[in-house]
């Protein structure tokens, strides 16, 4: 997988293009008040009426996550971040209404960190999760995973086995939010390989290898404690990115 440390700065002009690579942007949910409010103002009414709806931390997160997406699409996009326009497909997946660059994009949190991809000319997923306990680890994956990821699980010891289960579930969730279904994908339908030593890939989509072979799947280190994947169908691309940065700093750099 190729990789480069982001050679964006959070004070970064605009850019059209992400000259074929994909970029990764890791961001701590963490600002005083004036990056909060910074982030605030940048929100239409009815994305602050959705943040009402949430408890204070999360209202907070919400806020500072859904201004900080503005803030890096207005980037690439050269639109001002609170005239940012997106819409929300069928099954929950958000895309630009004004996009003459092109620009795809897709976004993943887990305990206080999110995930955001910028790429153009194809459909992006990604999923990032801080890695902890699970009491119905092995229910979930019997569930849900298909019958050889949940095999290679149970061989793997108790303390492999939640790492490894993070890394499979991430990368399922990152080609279902590419392939655009969501969860109305069956997470069994598929399956991906999240081996410690073992190359990201899909193995197979319903039992066909070829199907799976126009997809690339990376899974890049983003932060101790968590794992992270990346789906896109095309020919594997630069993954650039670098150390987690803070919501406020990206929104006090407009």
């Amino acid at each position: 997988m190729a990789r480069v440390w982001h050679p964006i700065s959070v004070s970064a002009k605009p850019s059209a293009s992400c000259d074929g690579a994909i970029h990764l942007w890791l961001v701590w949910l963490t600002a005083t008040e004036l990056g909060y409010k910074l982030g605030w103002s940048l929100l239409p009414e009815p994305e602050l009426a959705l943040a009402d709806r949430r408890t204070e931390r999360f209202a907070r997160e919400f806020i500072l996550s859904r201004a900080t997406l503005r803030a890096l699409a207005a980037r690439y996009t050269g639109v001002p971040p609170e005239a940012i326009r997106y819409r929300v497909g069928a099954h929950g997946k958000p895309w630009l209404e004004w996009n003459p660059a092109n620009i795809f994009f897709n976004v993943s949190h887990s305990g206080g960190l999110v995930f955001f991809a910028f790429g153009t000319g194809c459909e992006l997923g990604v999923d990032v999760e801080r890695v902890r306990p699970i009491d119905d680890m092995e229910e979930i994956a019997g569930r849900y995973f298909c019958q050889r990821e949940s095999r290679q699980l149970q061989v793997l010891t108790a303390e492999q086995r939640t790492e490894a289960f993070f890394r499979c579930w991430t990368r399922k969730e990152a080609y279902i939010k590419a392939d655009g279904r969501g969860l109305s994908c069956a997470l069994d339908s598929f399956a991906v390989t999240f081996g410690n030593n073992e190359r990201a890939r899909v193995v197979h989509i319903d039992g066909d290898s070829e199907a799976a072979a126009a997809w690339t799947l990376q899974a890049p280190d983003v932060a101790p404690g968590y794992v992270s994947a990346s789906a896109y169908r095309d020919a594997p691309r630069p993954l650039v990115f670098g150390p987690p940065q803070t919501a406020e700093a990206l929104l006090c750099a407009i």
